[in-house]
């Protein structure tokens, strides 16, 4: 989903008596967001693109060659998949972070009391979500990782063995290979066993519909709360002029 902020402007705030002016949220934000947008849009594309070809050949194999034609498509595309998988949790992880900066932003923006308009919460992070920020922490940028149990750490490092659902009476959907479907259970000293954190994510499509989902409502209420503060410019406090980038002082 192309984000809304796209089309919104940042506040201008003028101190009319020493000329100092800022912008506010950060230009950064506007131009990072629409970019991270992109990123996780093209991510998701390339992946189809390389998972096509093995479908159709899948689809199109006689009756007793779709267990052959499913394997070595399976066995084929697990870089592709980790690529994309890992490719996604980063950036995905990028964008909510930079949502969460956006939205500071407005918050000390908001503070100023000409303004303090009600707005909206961010939306409450998923559980989905912090699956991917696990894989993303746990699984790429601190692989074997003492920060989470042993057991975890051991899970998140085994990208292997990885599984393909099939529903029995179809053919494979090869964009259900599956990423973290077993649990690892260690025992630690005392005899009590600990069992890994849930990291399953059933194919890439399945991981861009929860994220896109989740992300698609911060960057509305968003939206929203910019919407909110320009909708009081221009507006003079003391020495201190807010309007909308574009408007005359």
């Amino acid at each position: 989903m192309p984000s809304n902020l796209e089309t919104r402007t940042v506040v201008c705030r003028d101190d009319l008596a020493t000329g100092v002016h800022c912008r506010t949220p950060s230009p950064i934000y506007f131009m990072n967001i629409a970019l991270l947008w992109q990123i996780l849009a093209l991510t998701v594309a390339d992946w189809r693109r390389e998972l096509q070809p093995y479908q159709d050949a899948v689809d199109a194999a006689a009756e007793n060659a779709v267990l052959a034609e499913s394997a070595r498509a399976f066995s084929e595309l697990q870089p592709y998949f980790l690529k994309t998988l890992f490719s996604y949790a980063v950036f995905v992880v990028a964008l909510e972070t930079a949502y969460e900066g956006f939205y500071a932003d407005l918050n000390r923006l908001n503070e100023a009391r000409c303004l303090r308009v009600p707005h909206g919460k961010p939306p409450t992070r998923t559980s989905f979500m912090n699956k991917v920020r696990l894989i993303r922490n746990v699984a790429i940028a601190h692989i074997g990782s003492d920060r989470v149990s042993t057991a975890t750490s051991i899970a998140a490092s085994s990208w292997q063995p990885m599984s393909l659902g099939a529903r029995i009476g179809e053919r494979p959907n090869l964009d259900r290979i599956t990423f973290g479907g077993l649990r690892t259970i260690i025992t630690i000293r005392g005899g009590t066993k600990v069992e890994s954190e849930d990291l399953e994510v059933e194919g890439i499509s399945e991981l861009d519909r929860h994220c896109d989902e989740y992300l698609s409502k911060y960057d509305q209420m968003c939206v929203q709360y910019l919407d909110a503060i320009h909708s009081r410019l221009p507006i003079v406090d003391g020495n201190v002029r807010y309007s909308s980038f574009g408007t005359a002082i």
